[in-house]
């Protein structure tokens, strides 16, 4: 009984954290992306883009204050970490990050006709910030992974799991970073994007991104 209590507590706190709903809602809309590319008739097509793009407006309404976090992580980061490359590349992604979300809330405003900017300007404009922002978590991550020393933990299994999870957090950065660029490259006649793929993506991205804010709250 008392296990039962706990794991309903820790889920309560799981889905009162913005970044919990936020990560769910994230694997729920690419799967109902990934249904729809791949579901035959229209009906069914239809079904599944309504619910997807229903999804999609709670996660850009999530959105509204998350810059704020941001800022407060780049002073963390220029406080913690070593400004060389690596560390300026983390900024850079914080940064990048800030345009992305700030784009997604003013594209949202304006599709409801509250603020009077082009929407689809807005919506190029976040795209663009979101693709750096990614392909920087990508190079930074991969650099702490390799950056991560044994003589720092006081067991094998303890630098084992610490590692491991940081590489599954890093699948899910690659995959976002993949879920992004097709429409990222179509914006500039470069690439078809490819909803079937970026489903996929985004469905893993969706777990890993559960996965991290349960660890988080189970420590």
């Amino acid at each position: 009984m008392k296990s039962t209590y706990t794991l309903l507590k820790l889920i309560t706190i799981f889905f009162s954290r913005t970044d919990g709903r936020d990560k769910l809602a994230k694997f729920l809309q690419n799967f109902c992306r990934y249904k729809k590319y791949y579901s035959r008739e229209k009906k069914t097509k239809l079904h599944w883009k309504n619910v997807q793009a229903s999804l999609s407006e709670f996660r850009s309404i999530l959105k509204f204050g998350k810059p704020f976090k941001n800022i407060v992580e780049v002073n963390e980061t220029m406080s913690s970490t070593t400004l060389d490359f690596i560390g300026y590349l983390k900024i850079f992604s914080l940064f990048s990050d800030i345009g992305y979300k700030l784009g997604d809330n003013i594209e949202y405003l304006a599709h409801y006709q509250f603020l009077s900017y082009n929407e689809k300007k807005c919506e190029i404009w976040s795209k663009t910030f979101q693709w750096y922002a990614y392909f920087c978590d990508v190079i930074t991550g991969l650099f702490d992974i390799m950056r991560l020393k044994r003589e720092d933990f006081k067991t094998q299994k303890q630098y084992a799991m610490k590692r491991w999870r940081m590489m599954i957090y890093w699948t899910g950065d690659l995959s976002d970073f993949f879920r992004v660029t097709p429409s990222f490259l179509k914006m500039y006649g470069l690439m078809a994007k490819h909803d079937g793929f970026s489903g996929i993506m985004g469905v893993w991205v969706g777990l890993t991104g559960c996965y991290k804010v349960w660890n988080n709250i189970t420590k």
